[in-house]
């Protein structure tokens, strides 16, 4: 069952960001009338998407009060849920001056990592009139479009949440296909977490130390990195990309924080000085101890899950491994741009890979078009390992790269496998022989005042004549640029070329860019 939130007010406090940003998204989606509050000003991507979304943004100085909030029209009263996605220490700012001001029958939550501090606050603060919930999504903002599968939390204080109130969150995860764990005591939910959390997060904190204090390159690790090592490494990157880094600081500084970390040491240490001093016997009796610990299911179950972590990162590169000398084609992973690179592999690493990019018009043709240098390809040979561009080439394209300064020539791009996945190319030429029999790309950049002016123009004067497609649309420094693919509408073909001339004319004069026009 979906939940209806259709008209519902919410107000996200925190909602620029991370876990805030992404559930004013989401829920936004689902028709609730949304707006965000936040005393950091996000950056202008994310602000873009809130603009385009309709989602109000109020944004206020450190030192805000509920007179501040007055000032900038967020009144309490007029919220149907407060959803608290601020860090701990701000909930004794935060929440005395939000929740005394709500309407009866309305919903204060928060998401924080912890409970018991929060709903302290929340209760000590919220009229009985209000209902009061704890949750905490066990995922990163990253997850929270597809939590399908994770786990949320949800800590109901006894007799201080209504069963409508209750219903509605519980639903709403269900509905996104997150499993729900229903618990009474804040307690015991920090001590869990503190587990799950402040021992993980420690362990991959401590990997990272260790290798710095062993002075290891982590270009150099790779070259000897099995799927175990690979797997830490990755999860400990992940860890140490996330902004902001104080969320893992207020993570383990959490009460249990201590403990947890005491009995990890004192375990190592143990099983460290068991290993110095034991033979190979002794050795192999502890380790399966301890896989009798874990039992058989879980450990089937841990074989089954980390080989399907593991098998496409070896696909991945061994695709890559052989790509040097090829046309690759990458598809961006996240952000706001989804558009597919095409390009030439000029260098492949273990972080990133560079590509001479090429325009779509040049993949079609199976011809370079630059001055510095000529090529050309052979479209049927894409897909195999025929090296489709002469290793010279490459080399001349390497010897441009290094004698410009690095980054100014925008041909030339690093390609993160973090960022970008590695694309078949023959699903593409199947795409591309049945979507560009008479069709136009065209590029523009516009200010915001004037894009929806020019998309009425354009569909006004293609009504009935051709079908008009938005395939990318993103924010660049001088505007929003987007990207229109424009196909006939039950054209002969012995028009399509005048059709292609008089879109193309129609286009230039709208201040638009032709990519590709075919024929």
């Amino acid at each position: 069952m979906d939940i209806d939130f259709k008209d519902k007010e919410i107000l996200i406090m925190g909602g620029c960001g991370g876990m805030g940003f992404e559930f004013a998204k989401l829920l936004k989606a689902k028709q609730a009338a949304v707006t965000v509050f936040d005393m950091n000003k996000p950056e202008d991507k994310k602000l873009t998407v809130l603009k385009e979304k309709e989602i109000p943004v109020s944004i206020c100085n450190p030192d805000y009060d509920s007179n501040s909030l007055k000032e900038l029209n967020i009144h309490p009263s007029k919220y149907d849920i407060i959803i608290l996605a601020v860090p701990i220490e701000a909930f004794d700012k935060v929440v005395p001056i939000i929740a005394p001001f709500m309407k009866e029958n309305s919903l204060l939550i928060d998401i924080a990592s912890v409970k018991k501090q929060p709903l302290d606050i929340m209760l000590k603060h919220a009229p009985e009139t209000i209902s009061v919930l704890g949750s905490h999504p066990l995922f990163g903002p990253g997850i929270v479009s597809h939590m399908k599968g994770w786990n949320v939390i949800l800590v109901r204080p006894e007799g201080r949440c209504t069963d409508s109130c209750y219903i509605t969150i519980k639903t709403f995860f269900e509905s996104e296909g997150a499993f729900i764990t229903e618990l009474k005591d804040s307690e015991i939910h920090d001590r869990m977490v503190g587990i799950t959390q402040v021992l993980t997060h420690f362990i991959y904190l401590s990997m990272a130390e260790t290798l710095s204090s062993l002075d290891i390159k982590l270009t150099e690790a790779h070259d000897y990195a099995t799927p175990p090592f690979e797997m830490l490494m990755a999860f400990t990157g992940r860890l140490l990309n996330y902004n902001p880094l104080k969320l893992y600081a207020t993570i383990q500084s959490q009460p249990i924080g201590p403990d947890i970390r005491r009995a990890y040491l004192q375990s190592a240490s143990r099983l460290a000085e068991f290993f110095d001093f034991s033979h190979t016997g002794k050795i192999t009796e502890r380790i399966s101890e301890l896989s009798a610990y874990l039992g058989e299911n879980y450990r089937n179950w841990a074989q089954s899950i980390s080989n399907r972590i593991i098998k496409p990162i070896g696909e991945f590169k061994g695709d890559l491994g052989i790509s040097k000398g090829k046309i690759r084609a990458f598809k961006r992973r996240n952000g706001n741009g989804n558009g597919i690179v095409y390009g030439i592999v000029l260098e492949i690493d273990k972080d990133s890979t560079l590509v001479y990019k090429i325009t779509e018009k040049e993949f079609m043709d199976g011809k370079l078009q630059d001055n510095n240098i000529s090529a050309s390809w052979d479209m049927n040979f894409l897909e195999g390992d025929h090296k489709i561009i002469d290793e010279s080439h490459v080399r001349n394209l390497l010897i441009i790269y290094d004698s410009i300064e690095k980054g100014k020539k925008k041909r030339f791009v690093s390609l993160t496998y973090k960022n970008y996945e590695l694309l078949k190319i023959q699903p593409l030429l199947d795409d591309f022989q049945n979507k560009l029999n008479g069709t136009v790309i065209a590029q523009g950049v516009f200010h915001d005042n004037n894009i929806a002016e020019h998309i009425r123009k354009l569909l006004n004067l293609l009504k009935n004549v051709a079908d008009v497609e938005i395939t990318d649309k993103y924010p660049v420094s001088e505007g929003i640029k987007i990207t229109y693919r424009i196909k006939t509408i039950g054209i002969a073909k012995d028009s399509l070329t005048l059709f292609s001339q008089n879109i193309v004319t129609l286009l230039k004069g709208l201040n638009f860019n032709i990519v590709y026009s075919l024929p």
